[in-house]
């Protein structure tokens, strides 16, 4: 049984050594851990934290009566055990506050960021350590979150409502909630629409589509993507295992405030929001295929002067429309997927439904589907077999990407018969239109349009739509393999090709351009910007540092605008006389005009384009201070969430007049920010705001002698979405998964030891360093790039040497000590010429770090010749 003892601020105490059990509750602690405690003696005890179980002490502490008088009683661990590593990690914004604020004077948390605990007793001699949160508090967050009977904001589909259904009707009957047993209830729900002739959903995933030939993994996939994670992500439910068996939970401070009222309460709205979601897919007379087209063609102008979020006309195009196509019968619901779009996050100029032949595509942006194209007046609506353009253009560029869909278009018209529709070019969706929208026009390949009252009857549409269907089941079925050539071709891999071999295929793509780099150095780089989204590259000039950036860009298919490619590499000089944000984000000047800066346009279509990746790189960079010009990128880039799915950073301060051409502007997850710097005196040195901030990856080897590599194929780039590179790691306590937390253990042990000798010189390292080193260790061992050692090496030379620099006798010393752990067996120094002794262990020996000791003994020259030592000299 569990009992409420009290609750604790988590403070420098909590954080580091323990806590001291208030007067009140010392007697009901005792009791309640069944032991009676003299001064000076304690008890070993277990703390529960979350899932996990970590080793303290209960102390009666031995205080003299010169200190107080009354008994004392404290929870105590020490600041390198497991629970103070993970009460830190856990509680990331205080703990880096305290250690901002290095002083053994107590210290007062900031109010934001305050955070309390509840301590319970837990049979016999185990505490549990709970978040404060108030239980009616979290209940009534619950029942926001899930919604009124009479609302469907925020379910888009009917995915989040039956989890809830089977999840608590489960709970409520006393059945077990394993994942696998409310996959199967969750898949029997749809297999019983079915059953009752009903559509499963609309808009789904083929394993909802047609349950009954989907397995129950299929469906637990389905339910681990969406919904669980977003309800996961709110904190209401978790996966807890139990036996080597998982099972869904609903979150401890849910669970103890849900009773048998509450459940039944709960299934009782969402049955109700159940029958409203599905009363508009349940029509069941089919015969609304003519009036919803009209009320699309009508009515989307005028939708468009009102607001865009929440308003009902985006639901009727999402929604309606493809119920009606689907109630035609016309279109199987198990094999197609039908999907209406009036934009994201602001009106489209060219809104559209598409049909989707799921062995084909499910995405507008590739492939070939049929869509329905209403002209940017609303004057005309078209029915087109057409191909999505995003994929190609993003490739080729715009006029490249024309030219290839006018050719495909050509060679599909010439084997398929029309079926009386338009073969020619003569679609016209308007005047001024975005890139996008020229490009839907170019794409088509049959068309017909429906003018503005002149809708045709209900059966043309449907014989219009059937004869649409025909041309793309003919299309599939002939699944026609069309070659285009192009100046600059994309190797299309296997998707189960490893990482390791894309990265020797990107080796070999440098290498074929006539450039070579040092052994792990491109391995060391893809690392670095999967681990995090900011690198900086330092050498001296002419080693080939930004010409690096641009053929790794160009590697994975991401070329400059100005050279023709598709915008996804942009290289910015950087000014001297750079000193704030304005001059890479713009400014409003004196007529309040605002002025666009640098980057904003690159980071706003990276933003619109997050399926690939998008290279900046910022050349020479130390020009000018960058903590100054930088100052916002540094900042939001520490504020990175994952919000269901997608990793999203604080929206980027701008001034009002960028509000319209720059609405909800942020740091995209596909913005990989690389700057360049020459290590020499005509430039600025970097604050540890910066370096604690990125991977510093040092350029001195230069091979001059080009490879004339004789690889064709190594000619054409890879094309590698997002995903290749997107981060898998934001929070060290949350995203490490069992397997791999042994590994994130090892790392901060022996980051730990380093740590140690670097208090020396006050030069040691915080968590955002150690969380950052740990996840660069965790990609790699699940690419399996480097060995942990060469692995380790490089972090120690990107995050902990950079931060070394002064003259003191102390940093001589620190180096010393540095040196024996990087060498790994080494004893000791004689007094003089220090770095000459480095140097010849390193010529003789195997070093342990080779790349770490090599650095610090030319780091010690330094010192012992100019009585001063920096990483950059």
């Amino acid at each position: 049984m569990k009992e409420y003892l009290f609750s604790k601020a988590v403070d420098q105490s909590l954080l580091k050594s323990g806590l001291t059990v208030p007067k009140e509750a010392c007697e009901k602690m005792q009791v309640s851990l069944g032991v009676v405690l003299e001064k000076g003696q304690y008890r070993n005890i277990s703390i529960k934290i979350d899932d996990k179980t970590f080793e303290a002490k209960f102390v009666n502490v031995n205080f003299a009566e010169t200190i107080t008088d009354r008994t004392v009683f404290q929870i105590r661990y020490s600041s390198q055990s497991e629970i103070c590593l993970y009460l830190n990690s856990k509680y990331p914004q205080i703990s880096e506050f305290i250690a901002n604020h290095n002083s053994d004077e107590k210290l007062i948390i900031p109010s934001d960021i305050q955070e309390s605990i509840d301590v319970y007793a837990i049979d016999g001699e185990m505490l549990e350590f709970k978040d404060k949160r108030s239980g009616s508090a979290v209940l009534e967050a619950f029942y926001k979150y899930l919604g009124p009977v009479n609302s469907l904001g925020g379910y888009e589909r009917s995915y989040k409502l039956v989890l809830y259904k089977v999840l608590f009707e489960s709970i409520r009957d006393g059945l077990p909630t394993s994942t696998d047993k409310i996959a199967e209830l969750f898949r029997d729900y749809y297999i019983e629409r079915i059953q009752q002739g009903k559509v499963p959903d609309i808009n789904v995933s083929r394993a909802i589509a047609d349950p009954v030939n989907s397995s129950v993994k299929d469906t637990l996939d389905v339910i681990l993507k969406n919904p669980y994670n977003v309800i996961h992500q709110k904190g209401f439910m978790s996966i807890e295992n139990d036996q080597g068996k998982e099972y869904f939970k609903l979150s401890s401070e849910l669970n103890d405030v849900i009773d048998d009222h509450e459940i039944d309460k709960i299934l009782d709205i969402v049955e109700q929001k159940l029958k409203l979601y599905y009363s508009s897919i349940d029509i069941g007379d089919g015969g609304k295929l003519r009036e919803v087209i009209d009320k699309f063609i009508n009515g989307y102008v005028d939708a468009k002067k009102g607001s865009f979020s929440g308003s009902p006309f985006g639901t009727f195009v999402r929604s309606e429309i493809p119920n009606a196509i689907y109630n035609t019968g016309i279109v199987d619901t198990q094999k197609y997927l039908i999907t209406g779009s009036v934009g994201q996050g602001n009106w489209a100029t060219i809104p559209w439904i598409c049909i989707f032949d799921r062995s084909i595509t499910t995405s507008a942006t590739k492939g070939v589907y049929i869509v329905y194209l209403l002209s940017r007046t609303g004057d005309s609506l078209y029915l087109t077999f057409n191909q999505g353009c995003t994929d190609i253009k993003n490739i080729h560029g715009k006029a490249g990407a024309i030219k290839i869909m006018r050719q495909k278009a050509r060679e599909i018209a010439a084997r398929i018969d029309s079926r009386g529709f338009n073969t020619d070019e003569n679609i016209n969706l308007g005047q001024g239109l975005t890139d996008l929208g020229e490009l839907y026009q170019k794409g088509t390949i049959f068309y017909k349009e429906y003018k503005r009252g002149l809708v045709p009857s209900e059966q043309v549409l449907r014989e219009d739509l059937s004869k649409m269907m025909d041309i793309y089941k003919e299309y599939v079925g002939e699944k026609p393999k069309i070659e285009l050539s192009d100046s600059t071709p994309v190797l299309r891999r296997d998707q189960n090709v490893s990482i390791k071999e894309d990265i020797e295929y990107i080796k070999k793509y440098i290498a074929a351009k006539g450039f070579s780099y040092n052994d792990g150095l491109i391995e060391d780089f893809y690392l670095s910007l999967k681990s995090k989204p900011f690198v900086i590259l330092a050498g001296t000039s002419g080693t080939g540092k930004t010409r690096l950036v641009k053929l790794f860009a160009g590697a994975v298919g991401a070329y400059a605008k100005e050279s023709g490619g598709n915008g996804r590499f942009k290289l910015v000089s950087v000014r001297p006389d750079w000193s704030d944000s304005t001059d890479l984000f713009g400014h409003t000047d004196l007529n309040g005009n605002y002025i666009a800066g640098a980057i904003i346009d690159f980071v706003k279509e990276a933003k619109e384009n997050r399926d690939y990746p998008y290279f900046l790189c910022l050349d020479e960079m130390n020009l000018s201070r960058v903590e100054y010009y930088l100052s916002d990128f540094l900042s939001l880039i520490e504020t990175r969430t994952n919000v269901n799915g997608e990793i999203k950073t604080y929206k980027l301060t701008l001034d009002k007049a960028a509000e319209k051409d720059y609405p909800d502007l942020y740091i995209p997850e596909n913005l990989y920010v690389i700057g360049t710097v020459n290590m020499d005196e005509t430039t600025f040195p970097f604050s540890k705001k910066v370096l604690d901030r990125a991977n510093t990856i040092e350029f001195s080897y230069v091979d001059l002698i080009p490879s004339f590599s004789s690889d064709a194929e190594a000619a054409a780039p890879l094309n590698k979405g997002n995903d290749f590179f997107k981060s898998q790691y934001l929070v060290l306590g949350t995203d490490v998964k069992s397997e791999q937390q042994e590994l994130a253990r090892r790392v901060s042990v022996d980051l730990q030891s380093i740590n140690k000798v670097l208090q020396q010189a006050n030069a040691h390292v915080g968590y955002r360093v150690r969380d950052e080193i740990v996840f660069y260790m965790l990609n790699n061992d699940t690419a399996k790039l480097l060995d942990y050692d060469t692995a380790f090496d490089y972090e120690i030379m990107q995050k902990i040497l950079p931060r070394i620099q002064g003259s003191s006798e102390g940093i001589k010393n620190m180096m010393c000590e540095l040196f024996k752990m990087f060498a790994g067996d080494y004893s000791g120094f004689s007094q003089s010429y220090i770095w000459k002794q480095m140097d010849d262990y390193i010529n003789k020996k195997s070093c342990k770090y080779t790349n770490s000791a090599k650095k610090l003994c030319y780091m010690m020259r330094r010192f012992e010749e100019d009585g001063f030592t920096s990483y950059w000299l």
